[in-house]
């Protein structure tokens, strides 16, 4: 319950005209806070009898983690990344309690894929927009403050490798767009904690490669036609909200990210 009235005050808040006796931030938040507090109880007491409303509430939060995305009106600021700590969190959850996740309607969730790795191996990027990020990385000033935290970006970067080239081989069998959305999600929950906090620093080569993630999630939206309805909003804003914040500075890191968003628009 708490995690369906999270969500509806999330929604309400992007209507003007809503009645003003209601701050709809604070019971969102509230009511959030309720939810992810039972949700890791019940999660814990492993009742067979509550999987069902267990499984809808996953997705619920969720849900809830993506929708976020449009408290960021103002493009000037990149909005935090609610989705990272959501799945990281589930992340912690899975680990705490492995006897749940691989049991009853979990067990389908975790399983390894049909046609794909659990993760996609990371690889050094020769050509397209990984090689031409590691370009930019390396025609940075050695003096740049980034430079500390260089090797950082090129792990995230070469995680993406395997990404770029399978959109490239122009992918449609629905079931294998389906598995590489997953690892997309995947993708998030291994992050270091290292990479998130830049992220959520609003480090601007972090940003960058973030972008270009976004860019890769919302290619494969396009092709999943009718699926993944909860998701599809995210991509494109959060290239736009990314490419606001670092500027005429940063455009040639922003190219393709905003390449593929344009595309995305075309295709609906």
């Amino acid at each position: 319950m708490h995690a369906i009235l999270a969500l509806s005050a999330r929604h309400l808040q992007e209507y003007r005209d809503c009645p003003g006796d209601y701050d709809f931030k604070l019971l969102e938040s509230d009511h959030l806070q309720k939810a992810l507090t039972s949700f890791r109880s019940a999660v814990n007491a492993n009742v067979v009898s509550g999987q069902d409303a267990l499984l809808a509430t996953s997705f619920l939060l969720f849900f809830h983690a993506c929708a976020d995305v449009t408290s960021g009106a103002n493009l000037s600021q990149p909005c935090e990344d609610t989705s990272f700590t959501f799945l990281r969190g589930l992340r912690s959850l899975v680990i705490e309690n492995s006897h749940v996740a691989h049991s009853g309607l979990f067990k389908s969730l975790v399983a390894k894929p049909h046609l794909l790795p659990l993760v996609l191996p990371s690889a050094v990027p020769l050509q397209g927009p990984g090689a031409v990020l590691m370009r930019l990385l390396r025609n940075l000033l050695q003096r740049s403050p980034f430079m500390e935290n260089q090797e950082l970006y090129i792990e995230r970067i070469e995680s993406l490798t395997s990404y770029f080239s399978l959109l490239e081989a122009q992918c449609n069998d629905t079931k294998t767009l389906d598995e590489l959305l997953m690892s997309c999600l995947r993708w998030q929950v291994f992050c270091s904690a290292e990479y998130v906090a830049l992220v959520q620093g609003h480090d601007i080569i972090a940003l960058t490669i973030l972008a270009h993630y976004y860019a890769v999630v919302g290619y494969l939206l396009a092709g999943a036609k009718d699926k993944w309805w909860w998701l599809r909003r995210k991509p494109i804003y959060m290239v736009r909200a990314i490419g606001k914040y670092v500027g005429p500075d940063y455009a040639s890191w922003m190219e393709w990210p905003r390449m593929i968003a344009r595309r995305c628009e075309e295709t609906g």
